[in-house]
């Protein structure tokens, strides 16, 4: 049997990070019934059942950093959400100055309107994600860099392939592909 990439640590931290997530994008917090985890390359991907809405989940670790993993989501109503998400806290603060730049061979770079949700937590501008994803998923990695509140950039790399098991439901329910 084939080691998974992902250590118990990594593992209950990618779970707990899809729960706040999908509690921080949901009208009310996630109901009882969640699909088992699933794994495709470094993504690990979920479905968190509320009794009116399912959420969709998908969320891969920083390559430098193993502590920091961008997640997506998808709600019930079809609204697709992402965020760079911390295991336990950012390092730095964002703040009105700051800013959040996506890049990759297809989009160059982009800047994105990011909100400093909680001190683990960055959500990016859902519009423009939304907008994006259709390049976001074909791409073989992606880096973000968020300049903190104190002028310093912070940048990490995510390596966004395989994705066509993991990002399925996101791309059909939220993006439209």
């Amino acid at each position: 049997m084939a080691r998974h990439w992902l250590s118990g640590a990594a593992l209950v931290a990618a779970v707990a990070a899809q729960v706040g997530f999908a509690a921080a994008v949901a009208s009310e917090p996630p109901g009882d019934g969640r699909d088992a985890m699933g794994f495709q390359g470094r993504w690990a991907y979920s479905r968190q059942a509320a009794p009116d809405a399912v959420t969709d989940m998908a969320t891969t670790p920083a390559m430098q950093d193993p502590d920091v993993w961008l997640l997506f989501a998808c709600s019930g109503e079809g609204r697709l959400r992402a965020a760079l998400m911390h295991t336990d806290r950012f390092a730095f603060e964002v703040d009105a100055a700051s800013s959040v730049q996506i890049e990759s061979a297809e989009l160059s770079t982009v800047s994105v309107v990011a909100e400093w949700f909680r001190p683990a937590q960055i959500m990016m501008d859902p519009k423009l994600i939304q907008h994006i994803m259709p390049l976001l998923v074909k791409e073989q990695e992606v880096s973000i860099s968020v300049t903190a509140s104190d002028g310093v950039a912070h940048r990490y790399t995510f390596a966004l392939q395989p994705n066509d098991v993991a990002l399925a439901p996101l791309r059909s329910r939220c993006s439209g592909n």
